[in-house]
């Protein structure tokens, strides 16, 4: 693994292009930016990737040693954890789409490697994950208040006995707040 000690933001590339890499540290570097950038060149498992607290990864759509759709999967897999930036060699509608349609937060061409435009996608990606991390944090808010209303319903006085769909309801709510 290479890696470039600065300050904030860790970022891994997951890549086998070295090249690629190289291009893509000196443009930070030259950036200024506050990134700390780690490499790897094989799939990593996502748990590999998890146990990290990575803040953005860039997954190289054509790897050597697995398939794009292996790429989407693991894509879809740390999506709601981690900001996933999606590179590619090549510009096309469809594999921007699938790549979005699998959770990725940005998409980036191989041969745009201009410093402000890298840093700038990273920045949305993050921008991005945040807001889809708070929308996320407000529907389980909301799922956990309709909850407690219909507990608080539950527990009053004329549902004492309850009747076998209360109870099944009750239950449902029990299997619901083990989920939240």
């Amino acid at each position: 693994m290479l890696r470039i000690v600065k300050n904030h933001k860790l970022l891994l590339v997951v890549d086998d292009d070295s090249d690629y890499v190289a291009r893509l540290e000196e443009v930070l570097v030259r950036a200024s930016s506050d990134f700390n950038l780690e490499h790897t060149e094989e799939l990593p498992k996502i748990n590999n990737i998890l146990a990290k607290d990575y803040d953005v990864v860039f997954l190289d759509l054509v790897m050597s040693d697995a398939s794009p759709d292996q790429v989407f999967n693991l894509c879809k897999e740390l999506s709601p954890h981690v900001p996933v930036i999606i590179v590619s060699p090549t510009e096309d509608k469809g594999i921007i789409e699938k790549s979005i349609d699998n959770g990725s937060h940005a998409f980036i061409v191989k041969e745009n490697i201009d410093s402000r435009y890298i840093v700038h996608t990273i920045s949305k990606a993050i921008d991005r994950f945040d807001v889809s991390k708070k929308k996320e944090n407000s529907k389980l808010l909301e799922f956990k208040r309709a909850i407690e209303g219909l507990e608080r319903k539950l527990k009053a006085p004329e549902h004492a006995q309850c009747s076998h769909a209360e109870c099944r309801l009750n239950e449902a709510i029990h299997r619901l707040k083990l989920m939240a």
